[in-house]
Protein backbone atom coordinates (compact mmCIF):
# COMPACT_ATOMS: atom_id res chain seq x y z
CA UNK A 1 0.00 0.00 0.00
CA UNK A 2 1.66 3.19 -1.16
CA UNK A 3 -0.80 6.08 -1.37
CA UNK A 4 -2.17 7.95 1.64
CA UNK A 5 -5.72 7.20 0.52
CA UNK A 6 -4.99 3.49 0.30
CA UNK A 7 -3.41 3.51 3.73
CA UNK A 8 -6.46 5.21 5.18
CA UNK A 9 -8.73 2.67 3.52
CA UNK A 10 -6.71 -0.24 4.91
CA UNK A 11 -6.67 1.35 8.38
CA UNK A 12 -10.44 1.82 8.20
CA UNK A 13 -10.97 -1.79 7.13
CA UNK A 14 -8.74 -2.95 9.98
CA UNK A 15 -10.71 -0.80 12.43
CA UNK A 16 -14.03 -2.22 11.20
CA UNK A 17 -12.69 -5.78 11.47
CA UNK A 18 -11.53 -5.13 15.03
CA UNK A 19 -14.92 -3.65 15.94
CA UNK A 20 -16.76 -6.64 14.50
CA UNK A 21 -14.49 -9.02 16.40
CA UNK A 22 -15.11 -7.13 19.65
CA UNK A 23 -18.88 -7.07 19.07
CA UNK A 24 -18.97 -10.80 18.36
CA UNK A 25 -16.87 -11.53 21.44
CA UNK A 26 -19.17 -9.45 23.66
CA UNK A 27 -22.31 -11.06 22.27
CA UNK A 28 -20.84 -14.56 22.64
CA UNK A 29 -19.63 -13.96 26.17
CA UNK A 30 -22.85 -12.29 27.29
CA UNK A 31 -24.99 -15.20 26.09
CA UNK A 32 -22.54 -17.85 27.33
CA UNK A 33 -22.78 -16.55 30.90
CA UNK A 34 -26.39 -17.71 30.97
CA UNK A 35 -25.21 -21.28 30.39
CA UNK A 36 -24.76 -23.33 33.60
CA UNK A 37 -21.63 -24.83 32.04
CA UNK A 38 -19.91 -21.41 31.89
CA UNK A 39 -16.77 -21.44 34.04
CA UNK A 40 -13.89 -19.19 34.92
CA UNK A 41 -10.42 -20.42 33.98
CA UNK A 42 -8.10 -18.99 36.66
CA UNK A 43 -4.32 -19.12 36.26
CA UNK A 44 -1.36 -17.76 38.19
CA UNK A 45 -0.34 -14.71 36.15
CA UNK A 46 1.62 -11.47 36.26
CA UNK A 47 -1.41 -9.20 36.42
CA UNK A 48 0.61 -6.00 36.23
CA UNK A 49 2.29 -7.26 33.08
CA UNK A 50 -1.05 -8.25 31.56
CA UNK A 51 -2.51 -4.78 32.16
CA UNK A 52 0.57 -3.16 30.63
CA UNK A 53 0.36 -5.44 27.56
CA UNK A 54 -3.34 -4.64 27.03
CA UNK A 55 -2.64 -0.92 27.24
CA UNK A 56 0.20 -1.28 24.71
CA UNK A 57 -2.22 -2.98 22.31
CA UNK A 58 -4.67 -0.07 22.57
CA UNK A 59 -2.00 2.64 22.32
CA UNK A 60 -1.98 2.99 18.49
CA UNK A 61 -5.75 3.64 18.37
CA UNK A 62 -5.54 6.08 21.27
CA UNK A 63 -2.69 8.01 19.65
CA UNK A 64 -4.45 7.97 16.27
CA UNK A 65 -7.29 9.88 17.90
CA UNK A 66 -4.85 12.46 19.29
CA UNK A 67 -5.22 11.32 22.89
CA UNK A 68 -2.62 10.59 25.55
CA UNK A 69 -2.48 7.32 27.50
CA UNK A 70 -1.12 7.23 31.03
CA UNK A 71 -0.51 3.80 32.54
CA UNK A 72 0.16 3.64 36.28
CA UNK A 73 0.71 0.04 37.35
CA UNK A 74 2.02 -0.49 40.85
CA UNK A 75 5.27 -2.47 41.05
CA UNK A 76 3.98 -4.27 44.15
CA UNK A 77 5.07 -7.91 44.18
CA UNK A 78 1.50 -8.95 45.00
CA UNK A 79 0.36 -7.93 41.50
CA UNK A 80 3.02 -10.06 39.79
CA UNK A 81 1.52 -13.33 41.02
CA UNK A 82 -2.26 -13.29 41.03
CA UNK A 83 -4.64 -16.22 40.54
CA UNK A 84 -7.33 -14.97 38.19
CA UNK A 85 -8.88 -15.65 34.78
CA UNK A 86 -6.63 -13.65 32.41
CA UNK A 87 -8.99 -13.76 29.42
CA UNK A 88 -11.88 -12.35 31.43
CA UNK A 89 -9.67 -9.64 32.95
CA UNK A 90 -8.53 -8.80 29.43
CA UNK A 91 -12.13 -8.48 28.26
CA UNK A 92 -13.01 -6.21 31.20
CA UNK A 93 -10.10 -3.85 30.50
CA UNK A 94 -10.55 -4.02 26.71
CA UNK A 95 -14.18 -2.98 27.04
CA UNK A 96 -13.46 -0.18 29.52
CA UNK A 97 -10.72 1.19 27.25
CA UNK A 98 -12.96 0.94 24.18
CA UNK A 99 -15.68 2.79 26.07
CA UNK A 100 -13.26 5.53 27.15
CA UNK A 101 -11.93 5.89 23.61
CA UNK A 102 -15.43 6.07 22.15
CA UNK A 103 -16.53 8.94 24.38
CA UNK A 104 -13.30 10.95 24.59
CA UNK A 105 -12.55 13.48 21.85
CA UNK A 106 -9.52 15.14 23.43
CA UNK A 107 -7.31 14.87 26.48
CA UNK A 108 -6.19 11.71 28.20
CA UNK A 109 -7.10 8.20 29.23
CA UNK A 110 -5.54 6.85 32.42
CA UNK A 111 -5.29 3.22 33.49
CA UNK A 112 -4.26 2.53 37.07
CA UNK A 113 -3.75 -0.80 38.87
CA UNK A 114 -3.18 -0.83 42.62
CA UNK A 115 -2.87 -3.62 45.21
CA UNK A 116 -5.21 -3.50 48.23
CA UNK A 117 -2.79 -1.55 50.41
CA UNK A 118 -2.40 1.23 47.82
CA UNK A 119 -6.01 1.59 46.65
CA UNK A 120 -6.95 5.20 47.32
CA UNK A 121 -10.12 7.25 47.82
CA UNK A 122 -12.37 8.98 46.86
CA UNK A 123 -13.86 5.64 45.81
CA UNK A 124 -12.61 3.33 48.53
CA UNK A 125 -12.64 -0.46 48.15
CA UNK A 126 -15.94 -1.94 49.36
CA UNK A 127 -14.07 -4.55 51.40
CA UNK A 128 -10.56 -5.32 52.58
CA UNK A 129 -8.17 -7.23 50.31
CA UNK A 130 -9.40 -6.17 46.88
CA UNK A 131 -7.02 -4.85 44.22
CA UNK A 132 -8.20 -1.83 42.28
CA UNK A 133 -8.29 -1.31 38.50
CA UNK A 134 -9.31 2.12 37.20
CA UNK A 135 -9.97 3.56 33.76
CA UNK A 136 -10.30 7.34 33.79
CA UNK A 137 -11.07 9.53 30.78
CA UNK A 138 -11.49 13.21 30.00
CA UNK A 139 -14.50 12.58 27.79
CA UNK A 140 -18.07 13.82 27.60
CA UNK A 141 -19.07 12.25 30.90
CA UNK A 142 -22.41 10.74 31.83
CA UNK A 143 -25.52 12.63 32.85
CA UNK A 144 -27.02 11.63 36.18
CA UNK A 145 -30.29 10.52 34.59
CA UNK A 146 -28.40 8.18 32.23
CA UNK A 147 -26.18 6.64 34.91
CA UNK A 148 -28.68 3.91 35.98
CA UNK A 149 -28.83 2.60 32.37
CA UNK A 150 -25.18 2.38 31.38
CA UNK A 151 -24.79 -1.28 32.39
CA UNK A 152 -27.98 -2.41 30.70
CA UNK A 153 -27.53 -4.53 27.56
CA UNK A 154 -27.88 -2.86 24.15
CA UNK A 155 -27.76 0.66 25.62
CA UNK A 156 -25.64 3.18 23.71
CA UNK A 157 -25.42 6.73 24.98
CA UNK A 158 -25.23 9.31 22.22
CA UNK A 159 -23.71 12.77 22.56
CA UNK A 160 -24.14 15.57 20.03
CA UNK A 161 -20.55 16.73 20.65
CA UNK A 162 -19.21 13.44 19.24
CA UNK A 163 -19.71 11.52 16.00
CA UNK A 164 -22.34 8.81 16.19
CA UNK A 165 -20.96 6.06 18.42
CA UNK A 166 -20.50 2.58 17.07
CA UNK A 167 -20.89 -0.62 19.03
CA UNK A 168 -23.20 -3.38 20.13
CA UNK A 169 -24.27 -1.68 23.34
CA UNK A 170 -23.04 -4.74 25.24
CA UNK A 171 -19.57 -3.61 26.29
CA UNK A 172 -20.36 -2.30 29.78
CA UNK A 173 -23.04 -4.93 30.35
CA UNK A 174 -20.40 -7.60 29.75
CA UNK A 175 -18.00 -5.79 32.10
CA UNK A 176 -20.56 -5.77 34.90
CA UNK A 177 -21.38 -9.46 34.51
CA UNK A 178 -17.73 -10.49 34.28
CA UNK A 179 -16.78 -8.47 37.35
CA UNK A 180 -19.60 -10.14 39.27
CA UNK A 181 -18.43 -13.60 38.14
CA UNK A 182 -14.84 -12.78 39.10
CA UNK A 183 -16.05 -12.05 42.63
CA UNK A 184 -15.47 -8.31 42.34
CA UNK A 185 -17.40 -5.08 42.47
CA UNK A 186 -17.36 -1.85 40.51
CA UNK A 187 -18.39 1.79 40.68
CA UNK A 188 -18.54 4.83 38.41
CA UNK A 189 -17.94 8.52 38.97
CA UNK A 190 -18.87 10.90 36.17
CA UNK A 191 -20.06 14.39 35.41
CA UNK A 192 -21.12 15.81 32.03
CA UNK A 193 -18.16 17.39 30.19
CA UNK A 194 -15.77 16.36 32.99
CA UNK A 195 -15.02 12.75 32.08
CA UNK A 196 -15.66 9.43 33.77
CA UNK A 197 -13.89 7.17 36.21
CA UNK A 198 -14.68 3.44 36.19
CA UNK A 199 -13.31 1.53 39.17
CA UNK A 200 -13.19 -2.26 39.37
CA UNK A 201 -12.24 -4.12 42.55
CA UNK A 202 -11.14 -7.73 42.21
CA UNK A 203 -10.04 -10.36 44.75
CA UNK A 204 -6.39 -11.38 44.68
CA UNK A 205 -7.48 -15.02 44.38
CA UNK A 206 -10.63 -16.72 43.09
CA UNK A 207 -13.69 -16.61 45.29
CA UNK A 208 -14.70 -19.75 47.16
CA UNK A 209 -14.66 -22.79 44.93
CA UNK A 210 -13.69 -20.99 41.72
CA UNK A 211 -10.10 -22.24 41.63
CA UNK A 212 -11.37 -25.83 41.45
CA UNK A 213 -13.75 -25.21 38.58
CA UNK A 214 -13.00 -26.39 35.09
CA UNK A 215 -15.14 -26.87 32.03
CA UNK A 216 -16.33 -25.09 28.96
CA UNK A 217 -15.80 -21.36 28.72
Amino acid sequence: VHGAGERRAVDRLRQIANQLTAHLRDLTEYTRMDNPAWRLQPEWIDLGGLVEDICDEHLPRIRAKGLQLQVDVSDAAALREVEIDPQRVRQVLDNLLNNALKYTAHGQITVRLSPPAEAAPPLAAPQVGLMQLEVIDSGVGIASDAMPRIFEPYVRLEDRKLPRTEGSGLGLAVVRRLVDRLGGQMAVESLPDQGSRFVVWLPMHPTDGVSALTGSQ
